[in-house]
């Protein structure tokens, strides 16, 4: 018997370093994003339209959004390392960093890898003595380019779960 398909979520995810553990829980990561960027090109003769053609993919700044952590984090001790001091005496970092998507089982789903990435940005919401709020720190990460992965897992764990009283819609 297969199980029926629901989409999956998109409010459990993680982050991690390559090869490490995962850093933290974040509120919102955005802007995975790629598109081709285009040169038009327009042929002697022809009036009516203008040829686009592909030139290179292009890919969008990754935004991550959390609380402020008490402790340290790899995430934090690497933005703190990269944003300490000038360009010509601390170089950046780049690292690989990976965005998950996780199932019911915070087993990967989709996981996006991003390479050559560094941080462009680091910001904390303001101060507010009048907001009862949390202290969101927003994370800009730019790269080179990023590869998505999709994952497949047999209908093994999903029954055992099923006969347990875990529900897959819910």
């Amino acid at each position: 018997m297969s199980l029926p398909f629901y989409p999956p979520r998109s409010f459990c995810f993680a982050l991690a370093f390559e090869d490490s553990e995962v850093d933290a829980s974040f509120q919102e990561i955005s802007g995975l994003k790629t598109e081709w960027t285009t040169e038009e090109v327009a042929e002697g003769g022809v009036n009516q339209f203008v040829h686009r053609l592909p030139v290179r993919t292009k890919y969008s700044n990754v935004i991550l959004k959390r609380g402020l952590l008490r402790g340290d984090s790899p995430l934090a001790t690497w933005l703190a390392d990269s944003f300490a001091g000038n360009f010509a005496v601390n170089l950046v970092d780049p690292k690989t960093i990976v965005v998950m998507l996780l199932d019911i089982w915070r087993r990967p789903i989709v996981a996006w890898t991003l390479f050559s990435a560094y941080p462009v940005s680091w910001d904390h919401s303001s101060l507010n003595a009048t907001e009862s709020s949390l202290l969101i720190e927003t994370i800009e990460l730019s790269c080179s380019w990023f590869k998505r992965k999709t994952y497949t897992y047999d209908d093994e764990t999903a029954k055992a779960a099923a006969t347990q009283g875990v529900s897959l819609a819910s």
